[in-house]
């Protein structure tokens, strides 16, 4: 399965989601839910995320298995009920009201794109866990398959399939809110790989950018080009 059969299976299974928790937010956000209404909302939508996380799974399996044939699925890792209850009570506990821009819509908007990432996230970790598996015969590089991803997901593009476990030593995969970015599993060896182009030009920007930096000194200086108009 190439990385783009990837990315459209990945879509259809968030748009779904998305079409079904965002209105559901929004009416308990207008309804004002106290903390015990947010609860027992994340368990009635628990088991949809836990369905479509098996979905999303499936498919990044399929992936890594067209690049490692022999590769055999991984367990599924745990997601718990806590999770969903914390995501929804962050999201819309967590500005108040009275904050400049704030609205039901806004919340909603915000609540869905959070569960959604839990739902996507179970594919990035499938792919992690077959390369973790692999014996070195595969490492995994983040792909964002977009014209302009943002430099906190280009940093990490940037080092290209070097990944090979989801320790932070390795490069666990980072995800933020309305990331597209994906796990993609690369033979070792392999030239020529979905996602190179734009690694070479990330690891290109990074190199010009932070010669002779280190730290966050290197990362501020790694925005700041990447973020340049024409980059």
């Amino acid at each position: 399965m190439a990385v783009v059969e990837l990315r459209r299976q990945q879509d259809l299974i968030s748009t779904e989601a998305a079409q079904l928790v965002l209105p559901v937010l929004l009416r308990a956000v207008e309804a004002e839910l106290p903390d015990a209404g947010w609860v027992r909302l994340a368990g009635l939508l628990y088991p949809q995320l836990v369905g479509w996380r098996a979905q999303a799974a499936t498919i990044a399996y399929l992936a890594a298995r067209a690049v490692l044939p022999t590769a055999v699925r991984p367990p599924a890792l745990p997601y718990e009920l806590p999770w969903t209850v914390k995501a929804l009570q962050k999201t819309v506990f967590g500005v108040p009201r009275d904050t400049p821009g704030w609205s039901p819509a806004k919340v909603a908007a915000d609540g869905t794109a959070r569960l959604v990432r839990h739902v996507e996230q179970a594919g990035r970790e499938t792919t992690i866990q077959v390369s973790s598996a692999s014996g070195g015969k595969g490492r995994w590089a983040r792909v964002s398959g977009s014209a302009s991803p943002c430099y906190f997901c280009a940093l990490f593009i940037s080092r290209g399939p070097v990944y090979h476990s989801d320790t932070a030593r390795s490069g666990g995969f980072h995800a933020h809110d309305h990331d597209r970015c994906v796990a993609v599993l690369v033979r070792a060896g392999a030239r020529d790989w979905p996602g190179r182009d734009e690694y070479e030009r990330a690891q290109d920007i990074y190199a010009d950018s932070t010669r002779g930096q280190s730290g966050m000194d290197a990362v501020n200086a790694f925005r700041r080009a990447w973020e340049q108009p024409g980059e």
